[in-house]
Formats: structure tokens, sequence, C-alpha cells
């Protein structure tokens, strides 16, 4: 089985690892971080589109 490395220190780890056992990490392949990452740029994608919808209708370029 070939060995994936740790994201944060560089060390070769089994696939089915859950953490590193030389710096501790707990998410040592960064999928944990992908989510989140992936969530907090969903919520500023809405986030944005709510304040464009509100421009739009405070200068009068949409009518709802």
């Amino acid at each position: 089985m070939a060995l994936t490395q740790c994201v944060d220190c560089g060390k070769g780890l089994s696939p089915t690892a859950t953490d590193c056992n030389n710096c501790n990490s707990k998410d040592p392949f960064g999928v944990r971080r992908g989510e989140q990452k992936a969530q907090i740029t969903l919520v500023l994608l809405l986030l944005g589109m709510i304040a464009l919808t509100y421009l739009a209708h405070h200068f009068g370029v949409l009518v709802i």
C-alpha cells in the first residue's frame, strides 16, 4: 500500500490513518479543512447574493 503524506509535516502515512504520529495532526490529509473551506465559500457566496439583491432593489434596478 502506498503512503500518503501528512499536509502539516510531510511524513508518510497510511491512507487509512486518522491522525499523524509525528505532528499529532487530527486532519493529516486536509479533508476536514477542505469541507470547512467549501462551507465558508458557500456562506460568503450567499451573503454576496443577498447584498447584491438588496443594493439592486435600493437603487431601483430591481423592483419587487
